[in-house]
């Protein structure tokens, strides 16, 4: 069963012209009519890196077709960069952030917004706490700034909040977690030209394309996403 388990390979059976889903870690293996590819073209044909990309022949079987690999080429994603910061209950000197809900820079290159939750026993007196930032990552820096590790951005990042928000009320205390997450595929910047939704890639075995690589990157176009994939596989299996 491959379900909620990571593919580590996809390779086809041309005898009886099936894919062949592996995962190696679990040794798991399984054996489908059709495959659906959701995550981002760019990671599963390795324009980018190899790293995220299953192994297996599927490369081979979709560069047959020149005019479909060519579109899949030009299919890009901005990165992103969030930090988490934590602040626990007896965290003194938080007044500057206890009125922010959600902040936005526009002007700034690096720190696109932040966004502030206070615990539900938190007070508004010198005891702001408990409270957990947000702060979110400016796509333009994000993706000049791609080859940066997490310990990396998680130190431009912080010290930029801190010049953003620290103002005229004081140093702000020493948060007792940073957390920082990347994004190397966040949002699609130039989707699937002419953005169909989902896209036969391989007629046999049947490979599909779906996911924002082929639409836009909001929960609409997750949607048209599934519901274009779906009616390809009624049309070839005439269901």
């Amino acid at each position: 069963d491959m379900f909620l388990h990571q593919l580590n390979s996809v390779k086809c059976d041309s005898g009886k012209q099936v894919w062949v889903a592996e995962n190696t870690d679990r040794n798991l293996r399984n054996v489908f009519d059709a495959v659906i590819m959701t995550i981002p073209v760019p990671q599963f044909i390795g324009t980018c890196s190899q790293v995220g990309r299953p192994l297996g022949d599927y490369l081979n079987l979709l560069k047959k077709d020149d005019e479909v690999y060519e579109h899949l080429e030009k299919v890009t994603y901005f990165s992103s960069f969030s930090l988490a910061i934590f602040y626990e209950k007896s965290a003194q000197g938080l007044e500057s952030l206890a009125n922010i809900r959600t902040k936005y820079f526009p002007t700034n290159q690096i720190v696109k917004y932040i966004s502030v939750e206070r615990g539900d026993d938190a007070d508004d007196g010198a005891n702001c706490g408990p409270m957990s930032v947000c702060v979110h990552s400016h796509r333009t820096w994000a993706n000049s700034k791609v080859n940066l590790t997490k310990d990396e951005a998680k130190s431009i990042m912080y010290g930029e909040f801190l010049r953003l928000v620290q103002g005229n009320d004081g140093k702000l205390p020493d948060p007792s977690h940073l957390l920082c997450h990347k994004w190397r595929y966040s949002q699609t910047s130039n989707p699937y030209p002419g953005v169909p939704g989902a896209v036969k890639l391989v007629d046999s075995p049947v490979l599909i394309g779906a996911g924002d690589s082929f639409s836009v990157s909001n929960v609409g176009g997750c949607l048209y996403s599934a519901k274009c994939a779906v009616d390809i596989l009624q049309q070839i299996y005439e269901l």
